[in-house]
């Protein structure tokens, strides 16, 4: 079974060229432009791993975080 990557990047070019790269490394490769989106993906998904960036629009990355701690994801053994 692949393992399961969320790319959080607004930027569009980077989001692309990071799934681009990672899914030709044979990694299953979802992505969330921003940190309200990301943070339901990852309440509602199971992932790996997730790729964070810090700024962000609706919910920052260390925002994201500091949910997370109090209200878990989804992957009990997620990396972020």
């Amino acid at each position: 079974m692949k393992k399961r990557i969320l790319i959080i990047e607004d930027d569009q070019f980077l989001r692309e060229f990071y799934q681009e790269l990672l899914e030709g490394e044979g990694y299953a490769v979802e992505t969330a432009a921003d940190g309200e989106v990301a943070l339901k993906e990852l309440r509602e998904k199971e992932y790996d791993l997730a790729l964070l960036d810090i700024m962000l629009p609706k919910k920052d990355g260390l925002g994201i975080l500091r949910d997370l701690k109090i209200t878990p994801p989804k992957s009990t053994d997620l990396s972020i």
